[in-house]
């Protein structure tokens, strides 16, 4: 039974330091985030080197990427309310536009359809300032999810072996 002495191994190996370290960079580095305290997780960290190769140590590993992964959570929640926002701005911008393009079919004055011309502008401001937001705040998240995998690679690795294993017995 190697494959789960595999995932037992891996879960009791400290989670790479300069990868946590890169996390809390990119956190501190988001203006949503930058005023995260991450005073205990840097103690579990080194908590998690201290214990490598015992059961404690899972524990730990776990205490430290359920945190990680708390703030990965709130990273695709507000990239998901921006996306809704945008979605929103996007439907005002077409509307807007469209009202235009009637003012013009119908041959409204020139000074009415200037007006809209600005709304329109207004409107489309504040759909392109949400598209710079959501981008932002996409590439955050998929820059924490990318190193969280990073960080639970060997993990994730020995589980599919061991699930592999698990299926090819009941085939």
């Amino acid at each position: 039974a190697p494959l789960p002495a595999d995932l037992k191994a891996a879960r009791q190996q400290p989670l790479d330091k300069a990868t946590v370290e890169q996390v809390q960079a990119a956190v501190l580095a988001n203006d949503e985030t930058k005023d995260y305290d991450f005073s205990s997780l840097s103690e579990r960290v080194e908590q998690g080197l201290e214990l490598a190769g015992t059961p404690a140590a899972a524990a730990v590993r776990d205490a430290i990427l359920d945190e990680l992964k708390a703030i990965l959570k709130k990273a695709r929640f507000r990239e998901d309310t921006l996306l809704g926002k945008r979605k929103f701005a996007a439907a005002d911008r077409d509307k807007e536009i469209a009202e235009l393009g009637l003012m013009v079919r119908d041959d409204e004055p020139v000074e009415a359809q200037q007006a809209k011309q600005e709304e329109v502008d207004q409107v489309k401001a504040k759909f392109d300032e949400l598209t710079v937001a959501y981008d932002a705040a996409s590439a955050y998240r998929k820059t924490l999810r990318d190193l969280l995998d990073e960080l639970t690679h060997d993990e994730d690795a020995a589980a599919e072996a061991l699930a592999a294993s698990q299926s090819s017995l009941t085939a």
